[in-house]
């Protein structure tokens, strides 16, 4: 726990933020594959940099003989907002249900006071990250996601097909994936401006995006999350978090090799704030 909080840390997060930090230092017009780039990579830079700090304290905990709770369970698998904060930082969302969210009413009365309870423990959760209308504003943007999947659950329909259901799932994790990234940018922005100059070329450029584009996006955040991706992906499949630990030694060996020549070669070293000690 602790070396794979350490090097998605290091090698993950302080190297996204070299891709981040000089799109949204100031409030002037960005072109889309730059704005596209810092989003991407800060939806995996806060993902790395906190899942990190979690697993190292979760590990030291260990360590001293604590049993410190899972702070993150592949919250970017999600399919719909209410999965994601059962999967993000869930040390705070449980926190929320059972000091906020169930002494207002929770869903015990009707329609509308289960959504307004919904959607002040989620402005309070915004404003919990600090005093600043950004970060309000997200809070309120997913107390709208939720509130709008809770008006619309009723109406889905199952799937019988196993195939079709598999890709239908597959669309709703990209597209959720897309809509926590949106909220990304109103998190990270350094202010209201910022938000609406950004949003405005997406909207204005995102559907005329080409491939080579595309690819431009992802070119300099890729390298860094590949490793990631591969790890989360068996963990999704085998439903376990530990699985990197529990793989027979060869594997395990060229893994931990692997991770070790990236962390000595391109690993940011120095004194690296965890983003959420500001919070």
């Amino acid at each position: 726990l602790i070396f794979w909080g350490l090097f998605i840390k290091i090698f993950i997060a302080d190297n996204l933020a070299r891709i981040v930090n000089p799109v949204f230092a100031i409030d002037q017009p960005q072109n889309i594959v730059n704005i596209l780039s810092a989003i991407y990579a800060f939806a995996f830079q806060i993902f790395c940099d906190f899942a990190g700090y979690s697993n190292i304290a979760r590990g030291l905990g260990k360590c001293m003989g604590f049993d410190i709770m899972v702070n993150f369970n592949l919250p970017y698998f999600s399919t719909n907002p209410r999965e994601f904060w059962k999967r993000w930082h869930i040390s705070l969302s449980t926190w929320i249900r059972d000091y906020l969210y169930i002494p207002l009413g929770g869903n015990r009365h009707n329609i509308f006071k289960t959504l307004r309870n919904l959607f002040i423990v989620m402005i309070l959760g915004g404003l919990w990250h600090g005093a600043s209308w950004t970060f309000v504003l997200w809070g309120a943007y997913h107390g709208a996601l939720l509130i709008l999947y809770h008006l619309f659950e009723p109406f889905q329909f199952n799937i019988s097909n196993l195939k079709f259901k598999k890709i239908i799932k597959l669309i709703k994790i990209i597209s959720f994936f897309h809509l926590t990234c949106f909220g990304w940018l109103i998190f990270r922005a350094q202010s209201w401006q910022q938000i609406i100059n950004f949003t405005q070329i997406l909207e204005a450029d995102c559907l005329d995006l080409t491939f080579k584009q595309y690819f431009l996006v992802w070119k300099d955040i890729m390298p860094y999350i590949f490793i990631l991706l591969v790890v989360q992906l068996i963990q999704y499949w085998k439903n376990d978090l530990l699985i990197m630990y529990k793989m027979n030694v060869l594997r395990k060996t060229i893994f931990y090799f692997t991770c070790i020549t990236l962390l000595t070669i391109w690993g940011i070293t120095g004194a690296q704030d965890f983003i959420y000690f500001q919070f």
